[in-house]
């Protein structure tokens, strides 16, 4: 599998997999020096050999919507999957500003010169 720094969400796993299917070929030595320097930035991470995601830093704000909605089913109902009626019509989410909280839980990975996140 090909891992590029334009990805909206890799996985650690990924990462560390095609390290190990291209480490000593020198064909792809940029490719493995790349790699190499993003697993250790994230290799202390409690999650990493597990699966660790990472998101990249222009998809976060999405990230964190889909993340509301998966875990908070009650403010999706009241939001999303109402009927339209008073007040509920009136509820929104601030996503941009839930993201720039949530990030507060967050370590930056760089990857050749984009940023991605991880859970600190």
């Amino acid at each position: 599998m090909e891992i590029h720094n334009t990805m909206d969400v890799i996985d650690s796993r990924d990462i560390v997999d095609r390290y190990n299917e291209i480490v000593g070929n020198p064909e792809f030595l940029d490719e493995a020096t790349s790699l190499e320097k993003v697993i250790r930035q994230g290799e202390n991470s409690s999650d990493w050999d597990h699966g660790e995601t990472m998101i990249h830093e222009s998809f976060f704000v999405e990230y964190t919507k889909n993340f509301i909605d998966q875990c908070y089913d009650d403010i999706f109902k009241m939001t999303e999957n109402n009927d339209g009626s008073w007040p509920y019509r009136h509820i929104k989410i601030d996503y941009e500003s839930a993201a720039e909280e949530l990030k507060q839980e967050y370590t930056c990975i760089d990857f050749d010169g984009e940023t991605y996140y991880i859970r600190a």
